[in-house]
Order: C-alpha cells, then sequence, then structure tokens
C-alpha cells in the first residue's frame, strides 16, 4: 500500500505549467527524494502533496483516502512540510518554536505537558540545537534555522516527512546528520519525500529518486535506475569526464558519528 499518492497532478499560472501530469508514490518506511534542476517542479509538487497548493488537476490520497477529507489537526499530525526558507515573522526563542511542532497534538489553550517537552528535547538534542534553545529565532545563521525548522517537525512526530530543500543552508556534518534523521524516521516506519539537489547525497541516501524537468517525471526509480548517463545529459546537459561512466561515482566517500552509533554534535 503506498502512505501517499499523487496522480495526475497539474499545476498551471499565467499560462505557464509548472506541473504537468504528474504522478508519485510513497510507501511506507520509504525515503524518496526529488531531483532536478531550478524550474523543475519540485518544491511546487512537494507543496501539493502537502495540501498547501490549489493544484489545477490531480488527486492526492493518504492512506487510499483524499487528502483534504482529514480535519486539518490530523493532517498536521499525519504529514510535517518542512518549507525551504522557513521564517518566524515575531521574536521566538528557538525552545518554543520546536515546542510548536506538538501543536496539533493539544487541544485549544492547552499547553505542553511532560510528554511534550521530552519530545521537544529529543528532537533539538538530535539536531544539535538544544543550545540554541534560549536564542531568538531571527538571529540564528541560516543552518542554524534550518535545523532548528527539522526539530520542530521531528516534533510532531509524524507519519510523513516532506522537506523541501532542508540541507541547502547546512555545513557538510550536519548536511549528513540530517539526512541521517531522515533515514532513521524511515527505518523506524515512517516515510520522507525531500528535495535535494546535491546527486551523491541523493544517490546515498534515498531509496527511490524521481527526476523531474520541466514539470514532468524523466525517470523514477532506484538511484542506479535515474541517475545513468542519459538522463542526467538529457536533464542537466551534462557529459561524464570519463567514458566509464556509473552511477558509483556519486558514492559518498565519508560518514558522520550518528551512522556509526555515535550522537552526532552534541
Amino acid at each position: 500500500m503506498n502512505r501517499l499518492m499523487g496522480t495526475g497532478l497539474s499545476m498551471e499560472i499565467a499560462q505557464h505549467k509548472i506541473l504537468q501530469e504528474t504522478d508519485i508514490q510513497l510507501a511506507p518506511g520509504e525515503l524518496l527524494g526529488l531531483i532536478g534542476p531550478n524550474g523543475a517542479g519540485k518544491s511546487t509538487l512537494l507543496r501539493g502533496l502537502a495540501g498547501l497548493l490549489d493544484l489545477s488537476a490531480g488527486d492526492v490520497t493518504l492512506d487510499e483516502r483524499d487528502l483534504q477529507s482529514y480535519h486539518p489537526d490530523v493532517r498536521a499530525r499525519k504529514i510535517a512540510y518542512l518549507a525551504q526558507n522557513g521564517e518566524a515573522h515575531w521574536p521566538i526563542k528557538v525552545q518554543r518554536l520546536v515546542e510548536l511542532g506538538r501543536t496539533p497534538h493539544l487541544s485549544a489553550w492547552q499547553r505542553p505537558g511532560g510528554t511534550d517537552e521530552e519530545i521537544v528535547h529529543n528532537a533539538m538534542r538530535a539536531t544539535d540545537t538544544w543550545t540554541l534553545r534560549d536564542r531568538i529565532f531571527s538571529t540564528l545563521s541560516g543552518g542554524e534555522r534550518m535545523r532548528a525548522l527539522i526539530a520542530r517537525a521531528l516534533a510532531v512526530e509524524p507519519e510523513i516527512i516532506l522537506a523541501d530543500e532542508p540541507v541547502a543552508a547546512l555545513d557538510l556534518a550536519h548536511q549528513l546528520d540530517v539526512m541521517e534523521l531522515l533515514l532513521d524516521h524511515c527505518r523506524a516506519g515512517g516515510s520522507a519525500i525531500v528535495v535535494l539537489h546535491d546527486l551523491p547525497l541523493a544517490a546515498h541516501y534515498c531509496n527511490r529518486l524521481q527526476l523531474l524537468d520541466k514539470g514532468r517525471t524523466i525517470a523514477v526509480g532506484v538511484p542506479s535506475e535515474v541517475l545513468t548517463q542519459e538522463n542526467l545529459h538529457q536533464v542537466y546537459n551534462l557529459v561524464p569526464r570519463s567514458e566509464s561512466f556509473s552511477s558509483d561515482i556519486f558514492t559518498l566517500p565519508w560518514t558522520t558519528s550518528r551512522s556509526q552509533g555515535g550522537t552526532g554534535h552534541e
């Protein structure tokens, strides 16, 4: 059974076709990478799957049920959406921002309890943001902000995480840590779709890749099936330096302490 499915998804603005009859499927336990050049429709597709866009055509189902038929609170508990450039428009401390991830689990005016506090603490430890807990979010660097937003997404304890370029502003070590966190989420029974521009990172961590260009799916499958010489030339106009091209060139030569049983950056 597919946990999240989009069928025939299309989006057109001012006669410009951003998505064109795109299909996508996400299975339980899967980490799916959306790749493709700028303007390919990746972010639009992700927002459509999160229920944040009124698509021109197509259907999105969650657990074989129309996504829009869910109560907003239920949908917010099931799907955590991580925007590419998330901001807070008022002064808010980092810990309070992460606590907002528990909001879908609370009734009106209910304050977070002991269990909620433990979940928030664990999410902040996992993302190396606990030491930032008393900082005002707007004073953080771009990388620190993204880690705080990831902590908020983890605090939701969602079934599905939809992350739009979550590693774009991070240093190398934190990029790997974030991907390990998403992978851990999937190994624990969750699912995730992540928009990435780093092809080696995508190939290393994602179970499947979906390559988009001009709003259409060019290829979908395991990394070795998608990252072919033909596909990369068609979409990115890339030509290999070596005649013996192989998708193995996208293998990462490094790892993090988290994947070796450590706790990351404490």
